[in-house]
């Protein structure tokens, strides 16, 4: 039995690529929140936490990353906070080094 609304996706390389897109964009969105899964799995069966105080962790780990692009447009308009900005970002390249070091 052939599917009819199958027959553009045989015939037009350009449907393919398209329907291609999709599925690495929706396998990609599926992959980003894999790891939450394992962590609300976490906080509701180990820690007995509810979906509410779970929800409410989740919002409090993102606070965060809302924050940071305001404070990088503030530091780097301001001199004085983007040599602080500049410093964090050397140390940022130091730090793997000694990780690495001990074990080498």
């Amino acid at each position: 039995m052939k599917l009819a609304s199958l027959k553009p996706f045989r015939e037009s390389p350009e449907a393919r690529r398209l329907a291609l897109v999709f599925a690495i964009v929706y396998f990609a969105q599926g992959m980003w929140y894999l790891p939450n899964l394992s962590i609300t799995f976490f906080l509701k069966d180990i820690l007995g936490l509810n979906a509410a105080q779970t929800a409410t962790f989740f919002s409090i780990t993102v606070i965060p990353w809302l924050i940071k692009p305001v404070y990088g447009l503030i530091s780097v308009s301001s001199r004085c906070l983007a040599k602080d900005a500049r410093a964090i970002f050397s140390s940022a390249l130091v730090w793997p080094r000694r990780w690495v070091s001990p074990l080498v």
